[in-house]
């Protein structure tokens, strides 16, 4: 499954959890509910995409020896509960996971929903998480992958590869990406934390700030440029830069490209301690 990366606007528990997701069903018009789940062997594949409509997608990676899709369902009626189904393609060593709704006539009250929880071991390259109206959220898996929402935030935490993360309406946190990173979105916040060995970085917001975090060591040849808003640059000795409008500098010795750009917010880079 192909996703247009250059778009601008891709685990509850406890008994206390599940009252609480209940509750919300029952509150927004989806009071029927089930939980499936479907497992995939992997001995012929060597990478996995996910994709939903309505819904949250869910994955955590270096778990277990088969990869286990729980597809937790929400619905207004029982039958528009039947109409939701997890489906799945395989071609060339490659795993697509989607969601897919038989749309019921007549149907009041909200669309069905189907957030997919995913497990993945390790060797499995996730190649995409995507939905149109949820959440986005990925934990430790080997990439490259593009994470890609319309309505939701996305979330990533540990990528051995390069990540692009987009979303319209919504904030994107990145961290732990070994590879190229570009993160974008039209309206919200984007927080990256950078690896000192990492790649180049491309972040972008129309109506957000820009928040970065890299280590003090950092070699990097660093654009940021804003309409309305400041630009702060923080601890990286002689750099450091206080400004409005646009800055181009040379951290170290400038071998990673960073280009940062919003029109409606704050643009800050501050190091930490090297990771």
């Amino acid at each position: 499954m192909e996703s247009d990366i250059s778009r601008r606007g891709l685990l509850g528990g406890g008994s206390m959890g599940l009252l609480g997701s209940l509750a919300g069903c029952l509150a927004t018009g989806r009071g029927q509910t089930e939980t499936v789940t479907e497992t995939y062997e992997i001995d012929a594949l060597e990478s996995l995409s996910l994709a939903a409509e309505n819904g949250s997608v869910t994955v955590e990676g270096n778990r277990g020896d088969v990869i286990e899709v729980r597809g937790h369902k929400a619905a207004p009626t029982e039958e528009s509960l039947e109409s939701l189904e997890i489906g799945s393609t395989q071609n060339d060593g490659h795993l697509t996971v989607e969601t897919r709704w038989e749309n019921t006539p007549f149907l009041f009250g909200p669309d069905p929903k189907l957030d997919l929880e995913v497990t993945v071991p390790d060797g499995i390259r996730l190649a995409g998480a995507e939905t149109t109206n949820g959440d986005v959220e990925v934990r430790d898996v080997r990439g490259e992958l593009v994470a890609d929402t319309t309505n939701g935030r996305i979330d990533v935490e540990g990528v051995d590869g390069p990540l692009v993360a987009d979303t319209t309406n919504g904030s994107v946190h990145a961290a732990g990406v070994s590879g190229d990173l570009r993160a974008e979105t039209t309206n919200g916040n984007v927080d990256v934390s950078l690896l000192a060995d990492g790649g180049d970085l491309n972040a972008e917001s129309t109506n957000g700030n820009i928040s970065v975090e890299a280590p003090a060591s950092l070699d990097a040849s660093l654009s940021a440029e804003t309409t309305n808003g400041d630009i702060s640059i923080d601890g990286f000795g002689n750099a450091d830069v206080s400004s409005r409008g646009s800055v181009e500098v040379t951290l170290g010795d400038g071998t990673r490209r960073i280009r940062l750009d919003t029109t409606n917010g704050e643009i800050s880079i501050r190091s930490v301690e090297d990771t």
